[in-house]
């Protein structure tokens, strides 16, 4: 439970905890009450303090729990103990609160008369409760005929009583069953708001319903709801929740698919069931449709079903979509001007730009012109975005259209910055319908270019490059271009590795790294990293000391350091912005060094507005937020950073600042934000900052890997400080691999479709 306690400006706050309710051996009381006044509410939480009235006693008390609903004059069924709180005295400790109809006369009559039933207003309530007294609930319930003796009832407002008390005792009843068996108010709200009042027999028949319909309900939630239930924990409807939500844990970690032997060591031990039974099931999945299988292997060869990649219908049709678009691009040749000499057109934007091109920045430009899908790949100061300003040039210069994109809306800002030309994030590009939930331009409706480049590409995800490739007309003109040592993209696939793998792709790698790129150590140590060297850490002639190691061995150590250079020493030294200019990145979500602690102990300083509003139990005006998951109605998408720039307690909202555009969230949409004081290095792809400080120590070491080095550095535009130990950057380096996933992309682009 919750202390809750009143500042000096009369505002409420509470600190979780404070109660002992690990206390089981109370005994438990059930009490009929009348709320008399709502003291606090946190609508998150859902943690409520009243003042409520024993229908039975008259006492007036205090009783604090979670309340799923609750207003003035509401009455409950209240199930909990009595507890002396040192400071407020005797109150109720709510366990489980079941609304109850008004059991008085007065009650009655002022619930009929609220308007919350159409055609009842306070006339009618009046006359009904003037005739039935307290007995009217059970009338309208049992005995509705004998409501026609109210003058000017009439059928249809009788039937409108009869349904209001009918579906609220159905409510009550299906609270009831979900309380009984450990559903908290909030989850029992959203499953009702779901299922109706049919829930409780729905969930009999197929508790594992909740993890594929309720928002926060996973599979571990509704196993243990089967548990209470009776279901036999060998059932097919058990196994098949466990299988998906094996699939589904692995798609979070970025897998479009699992091999059999895969799906079976991971469900195993959730289940808690023998292999042959997971893959009895697997195999009647497949069948039905469920789930689709292929293998690597000849399909002439006879293989059993460990070595069978598993997919979800909507991943495998995205990888063999994505091919079967590629494939067609790259069976066309594109469309060209045979008076055009592209040397001579190449030589004139060398002059119009007043730079001189690579080879490999030359066969770039060449190849997407020549080939109607082609690739760029390279690290920082390699000229990937001169070889885009070139394209744009030239296009222009056609007065052909070009489009260009980029997955997040940094780097699309990003892009536009350096080209001069504006560049859309891809969802923006597509026009999603928030009506439809669909994007606009698709293959019925393709974009209407000769040119469209996809900047960032690594960080496209199978999924949105399905979206972006259907929406293509096919004599279009497609360039990717990104960092293939990058990270791959935070959602499932391997886009841009797979289509460089496959060898069917055209594309150019650039290595040179130009001359004004040289001065900065930021921009050599990347390349060092990336080849698996150390980083130097003094500057060598010319260039500038961008490029910081601090040696620091515990964990606390390393977190204390990396507060005081955030809060102090880079603004200081830089004159950098805390919260704007600079960003935590870190490998890990947990433990000292993590996202999580790192967050919370940046926002106590960085953010010290301890007493100001709180919205949905976590954020305050001022506050660096990420947006986690895409939002097409709202047009943020995963890996937006914003500040919190208003809190509306009256309105129930929050506003957000995302460079310049603002977005507001209700309290549901907010469960989509999280603190960005500190980020996870997956997240920061795409984004720039001005100054990167990361945490490198053996306390991370299953994430101890290059790629994630390499991301954390070249996010970094003005300044990067890496704050451990040498020997967890050197182990890091030498991990080369990464995590790989388990993609096809590259094996379908080879193979005809």
């Amino acid at each position: 439970m919750q202390d809750v306690e009143v500042n000096a400006k009369g505002q409420i706050s509470f600190n979780e905890g404070a109660f002992n309710s690990s206390k089981t051996d109370q005994n438990s009381e059930v009490l009929r009450c009348h709320i008399e006044q709502v003291s606090f509410r946190n609508e998150d939480t859902l943690y409520t303090v009243l003042k409520v009235r024993d229908i039975e006693t008259n006492h007036l008390f205090s009783a604090v729990g979670e309340f799923a609903t609750c207003e003035k004059d509401d009455e409950f069924e209240l199930e909990g103990y009595w507890y002396e709180h040192p400071k407020y005295g005797y109150q109720f400790n709510v366990v489980k609160a079941i609304p109850i109809p008004p059991s008085t006369a007065e009650g009655i009559e002022r619930l009929l008369g609220s308007g919350i039933i159409p055609k009842i207003g306070k006339k009618f309530a009046k006359k009904i409760v003037r005739k039935f007294g307290a007995d009217t609930i059970n009338v309208i319930l049992n005995n509705p005929q004998e409501l026609k003796k109210i003058k000017g009832l009439g059928k249809e407002r009788i039937e409108k009583l009869h349904k209001y008390f009918s579906e609220k005792s159905q409510e009550r009843e299906a609270m009831l069953f979900l309380y009984s068996h450990g559903i908290t108010p909030g989850f029992a709200t959203k499953i009702i708001s779901n299922l109706g009042v049919e829930a409780p027999e729905i969930i009999k028949q197929n508790p594992f319903i909740l993890s594929e319909l309720i928002d926060g309900i996973g599979f571990k939630t509704a196993d243990k709801l089967a548990m209470n239930l009776g279901v036999d924990h060998r059932s097919y409807e058990r196994i098949r929740a466990g299988i998906l939500h094996v699939l589904s844990e692995a798609e979070s970690d970025g897998h479009c698919f699992l091999f059999g032997k895969e799906i079976i060591e991971k469900a195993t031990p959730l289940l808690s069931v023998e292999s042959k039974d997971i893959e009895s099931v697997a195999q009647s999945m497949v069948k039905g449709g469920e789930l689709i299988s292929t293998t690597l292997k000849n399909e002439k060869e006879t293989i059993n079903f460990l070595e069978h990649c598993i997919y979800t219908p909507s991943l495998y049709r995205a990888e063999v979509e994505c091919a079967r678009y590629l494939q067609a691009l790259l069976s066309t040749q594109p469309e060209t001007n045979e008076e055009v000499d592209k040397e001579v057109e190449i030589e004139n934007v060398e002059k119009e730009l007043g730079i001189k091109f690579a080879s490999a920045q030359r066969e770039a430009i060449i190849k997407s012109f020549e080939k109607k899908v082609s690739a760029i790949t390279g690290g920082p100061g390699t000229g990937k975005t001169t070889i885009i300003k070139a394209i744009v040039y030239l296009f222009q210069k056609w007065n052909q259209e070009i489009y260009l994109c980029a997955p997040t809306g940094r780097a699309a800002k990003r892009l536009s910055e350096a080209t001069g030309k504006e560049a859309k994030t891809i969802h923006r590009l597509l026009r999603w319908n928030p009506i439809s939930k669909s994007f606009e331009h698709n293959e019925r409706n393709t974009l209407p270019t000769q040119m469209l480049i996809v900047d960032e590409t690594s960080m496209v995800d199978v999924r949105l490059m399905l979206a972006l490739l259907r929406a293509l007309d096919p004599k279009t003109r497609l360039l990717f271009v990104g960092d293939a040592d990058q990270l791959p993209s935070v959602g499932p696939g391997n886009v841009l590795g797979d289509m460089l793998s496959s060898g069917i792709i055209p594309f150019t790698r650039l290595d040179e790294i130009f001359r004004q790129a040289r001065t900065s150590m930021i921009v050599s140590n990347a390349h060092r990293i990336n080849k698996g060297l150390m980083p130097l850490l003094q500057p060598e002639p010319g260039q500038l000391q961008d490029f910081f190691f601090i040696e620091r061995n515990e964990p606390q150590s390393i977190a204390e350091t990396i507060i005081e250079m955030v809060a102090t020493r880079i603004p200081k030294k830089f004159n950098f912005d805390p919260i704007k200019q600079i960003q935590v990145l870190a490998p890990m979500h947990k433990g000292v060094i993590g996202v999580s602690e790192l967050n919370e102990r940046l926002s106590k300083i960085l953010n010290p507005n301890q007493d100001e509003g709180i919205f949905a139990g976590k954020f305050r005006a001022g506050d660096k937020v990420i947006q986690t998951k895409n939002n097409y109605d709202l047009e943020v998408f995963n890996g937006d950073i914003g500040i919190v720039v208003n809190i509306d307690s009256s309105k129930k909202s929050l506003t957000v600042d995302f460079d310049g555009k603002l977005v507001t969230y209700k309290r549901e949409t907010s469960e989509e934000l999280a603190k960005a004081f500190a980020i996870s290095i997956h997240k920061s792809q795409g984004s720039e900052y001005e100054a990167v400080v990361a945490p490198v120590s053996t306390s991370n070491f299953v994430m101890l890997q290059r790629n994630l080095i390499y991301t954390a550095v070249t996010r970094a535009k003005k300044l990067v400080v890496l704050i451990g130990t040498k020997k967890a950057l050197a182990i890091a380096l030498k991990n080369a691999g990464g995590s790989l996933r388990n993609t096809m992309l590259s094996v379908f682009l080879t193979k005809p479709i």
